[in-house]
């Protein structure tokens, strides 16, 4: 489903706001606990002669679940490729200009990886009937077939279960925040925890697919509507 643009504002709009306040909110940065195992470095990847695929030329052709899967959960299935690879991005971006977008951003983040949703935030709030208020956690994936426990303290409904926002923070992390949008179906997240070194950012792909991506808090700030920013760190 290639989200139109107002959906595309919609769900930016849902999420712009939380994330940039988040960057700077929680300025702790600690080494990351054994607890969690960071992912393994990625090679830089060469850009210069990356060119999309005439597939993206055609809006109406939209393959879902494009990657083959490497990891599993009850919630989640992690791709195996490289979404950082513009041999990948072909196979995964909607149209040329998200293709740019994407190889532009490159530069920008440490990884990035294409995860299936097998439960969305949409799927457990019809779990509970539309009780925003019986919604108490959720899991959110990591990178490489890791999960985060979210605590949700807030959930916002603004069109019954078609769009809304649910905030919380990882379990146990007082020092940390998360922040869900959805809109018809399709999803956007951060999670901020610097007492894990994690800072997640996931766009929305399709309903139960995003991009997942791993940042620099010091050097990318999301603005509305997908586009990024670098920024220095103060000091």
């Amino acid at each position: 489903m290639n989200l139109s643009p107002q959906g595309k504002a919609s769900l930016c709009l849902l999420l712009a706001a939380a994330a940039i306040t988040a960057l700077y909110w929680l300025p702790s940065r600690r080494a990351t606990p054994a607890s969690i195992t960071p992912p393994p470095p990625t090679a830089p990847v060469t850009i210069a002669t990356a060119s999309p695929r005439p597939a993206m030329l055609d809006p109406d052709h939209v393959v879902l679940r494009p990657l083959a899967v490497a990891r599993s959960s009850r919630s989640h299935q992690w791709t195996a490729a490289n979404a950082m690879d513009p041999e990948v991005i072909k196979d995964i971006a909607h149209n040329p200009d998200e293709f740019i977008r994407m190889i532009e951003e490159n530069d920008r983040i440490k990884r990035r990886q294409l995860v299936y949703r097998n439960e969305t935030v949409p799927m457990l709030l019809q779990r509970v009937g539309g009780d925003a208020a019986s919604l108490r956690s959720l899991m959110l994936p990591a990178l490489d077939g890791r999960e985060v426990e979210i605590e949700v303290t807030g959930t916002q409904l603004l069109e019954g279960l078609r769009s809304g926002t649910v905030t919380g923070r990882v379990k146990g992390r007082f020092n940390s925040m998360a922040t869900v949008g959805f809109y018809n179906g399709c999803e956007s997240f951060n999670i901020i925890s610097p007492d894990d070194g994690l800072y997640l950012i996931a766009d929305a792909r399709e309903p139960g697919e995003v991009f997942l991506k791993e940042i620099d808090p010091d050097r990318y700030a999301p603005l509305p509507c997908g586009s990024n920013a670098v920024t220095q760190a103060s000091h």
